[in-house]
């Protein structure tokens, strides 16, 4: 994982440890974590040049589902925890309609 570039890890022991979430807002994180999803908040120290790093500097919304090669029942289950949690935290309220 991610760890020298994250302010908070969740590690759920029962997932592989190459299938999780690598978010930019601490609301995103609580929420998966609360699923026991794998997640990694970035740090807002990060400076490697990535799109998740210019996201978080513009204070642009960011998450990216990371799945292990051959793991397509996972990566469409992380799919549909993003969907569940953008409907269950009012995404739209949250960060306006024109995102």
């Amino acid at each position: 994982m991610l760890i020298s570039a994250a302010d908070s890890v969740y590690v759920n022991s029962e997932m592989d440890l190459d299938d999780f979430i690598l978010v930019t807002e601490p609301v995103f994180f609580s929420y998966l974590k609360s699923k026991a999803i794998n997640t990694v908040l970035q740090s807002k120290k990060a400076a490697d040049g990535s799109l998740s790093v210019y996201a978080q500097a513009n204070k642009i919304p960011y998450l990216n589902i990371e799945v292990q090669d051959g793991h397509k029942d996972e990566h469409l289950h992380l799919i549909q925890i993003v969907d569940r949690m953008f409907r269950e935290i009012g995404y739209r309220n949250l960060y306006g309609k024109s995102r």
